[in-house]
């Protein structure tokens, strides 16, 4: 049966904090969804809440028709890994993912199959019988997920379980954890605050901020169509220009840089911070400034430098209106 998770007006304070306020969602089963803001922002309690590791102050949580909002984790039975993986010392890979399976009435030589099973998924065989102190950071994630996946749970959370470990590695296996994600068809909540994780991974990105839902889309909607400053300024680069009382945002990949001679407005280039095939330049044009990636070889076909005049030119169909900066901007 398909059954979506469904919130409704979660509240959560902690003393004078409000962590949560009125927030509402609702994820479609089989579809990975990444909760996404800067840290405090509500992202981590919603998805406690989620679990059943926190109760809110007021608000439902539904599991298609079925209220679950005092149900305990062990009864949701979702599948849960955290930041630290949070795996037994003491255990090996194998025992790591078999735990618990008996106590969901597995027998034993089912058990043994879903951990074979589990090993071979996440391409762990041949370290099935190793300790946690004798995995990688990246090893460890995937025995973390593989434990978390062995139940078959109808709901799968997932803490910042990349942030430990290093860019490469990280880049690595949330491709892995997304090619995952689609062949068992397994709902998904991850917790992020890696703007580029969530825009790369997810079917459908949740930014928020000081408790609330600021938006939320597909990610080429968030990035391209952000429903105000903030988001504007969190998912991705940005440029803010002042004009006429309105608040004009440009992202820096859209600005058109060209040579002295051709049209536009002057601009002179400030700063050169070299990306490989690309370049962001920081352009300024009086007191205002902004930032341009462009690409490395253009540099030399127009012959830019340092100090160089420019011109450049902000395609009307790119830049997008505001009432206000970001706070903080």
């Amino acid at each position: 049966m398909v059954r979506s998770l469904r919130l409704l007006e979660i509240c959560k304070s902690y003393g004078p904090v409000k962590a949560l306020s009125s927030v509402s969602l609702d994820v479609q089963q089989g579809r990975f969804t990444c909760l996404l803001g800067p840290s405090g922002c509500g992202k981590t309690t919603l998805l406690r809440t989620i679990a059943g590791l926190e109760k809110p102050d007021s608000g439902r949580v539904f599991l298609g028709s079925r209220e679950i909002t005092t149900l305990p984790p062990s009864v949701r039975g979702f599948g849960i890994v955290f930041q630290s993986y949070a795996l037994f010392p003491n255990l090996t890979a194998r025992e790591n993912i078999a735990y618990g399976l008996g106590s969901r009435g597995m027998s034993p030589g089912k058990a043994r199959k879903r951990v074979d099973e589990m090993l071979g998924l996440v391409g762990l065989e041949e370290e099935a019988d190793r300790y946690p102190s004798q995995l990688s950071g990246g090893q460890q994630q995937r025995v973390a997920l593989a434990r978390a996946l062995a139940p078959s749970p109808e709901l799968l959370l997932l803490d910042e379980p990349l942030s430990a470990l290093d860019a490469k590695v990280r880049l690595r296996l949330r491709r892995e954890l997304r090619s995952l994600q689609e062949r068992l068809g397994v709902t998904t909540v991850m917790v992020t605050h890696d703007q580029e994780e969530a825009l790369s991974i997810a079917d459908e990105v949740v930014v928020m901020k000081d408790g609330v839902v600021m938006q939320r889309g597909a990610p080429m909607e968030i990035y391209d169509r952000p429903a105000n400053p903030f988001v504007a300024d969190f998912v991705g680069a940005v440029n803010f220009l002042e004009a006429a009382g309105r608040i004009t945002a440009i992202r820096p990949e859209h600005v058109r840089v060209f040579s002295a001679d051709e049209m536009g407005l002057p601009a002179e280039v400030r700063e050169i911070e070299f990306r490989g095939a690309s370049c962001r330049l920081l352009l300024g044009s009086g007191e205002t400034q902004l930032v341009a990636d462009v690409p490395a070889s253009l540099l030399k076909e127009k012959e830019i430098g340092h100090g160089s005049a420019v011109t450049i030119f902000l395609p009307p169909e790119h830049c997008l209106s505001f009432d206000s900066l970001p706070i903080g901007a």
